[in-house]
């Protein structure tokens, strides 16, 4: 799987099965394989590894920040109790499904990537409550996009990036 956006290009490959646990070895090695593949010349790269999927984002100006997140939907997973810490509004949290949870989670994983730091409640309020994406990157605030997607396999993948003026 291969998806670019201006600047920004991101690839997903899964080991076989892809919900198995798999080495920490395995995943590096892919990632790794996956970055050659991008070619050289790129000025950002993240990585992500969840189970037996992988990703890798690479971006150049005026892409400045980048992350990526890749979770599996778990279902032995508590989301609601996640959700109940993780997402600011506890009503909104309470009535979460696993794969709102989990969008919410890769947005957050991805964003701390990208700039260092947790994304405030506000932001994740709006990340949580908005609808998924139709193959579309969504502005969240001045100059930072946001692009997730739910992958096969029960995973989601998010990307969060900011961009030059």
């Amino acid at each position: 799987m291969h998806q670019e956006f201006r600047q920004l290009r991101y690839v997903v490959r899964w080991l076989t099965p892809p919900v198995a646990r798999h080495p920490r070895a395995a995943q590096r090695a892919l990632a790794a394989d996956m970055r050659a593949s991008l070619g050289a010349g790129w000025g950002l790269l993240s990585h992500s590894h969840s189970r037996g999927a992988v990703a890798v984002a690479a971006g150049n100006p005026p892409l400045t920040r980048l992350g990526v997140d890749l979770e599996y939907i778990d279902p032995k997973r508590p989301w609601r109790d996640i959700a109940a810490i993780y997402v600011p509004n506890g009503a909104t949290a309470g009535e979460a499904d696993a794969s709102a949870v989990c969008r919410a989670w890769t947005f957050g994983e991805a964003y701390f990537k990208a700039f260092g730091a947790a994304p405030g409640p506000d932001i994740l309020s709006r990340v949580f409550e908005a609808p998924p994406q139709d193959d579309e990157p969504a502005c969240f605030a001045s100059r930072r996009y946001w692009y997730s997607e739910r992958l096969p396999d029960d995973f989601w993948l998010s990307l969060v990036w900011e961009e030059e003026i």
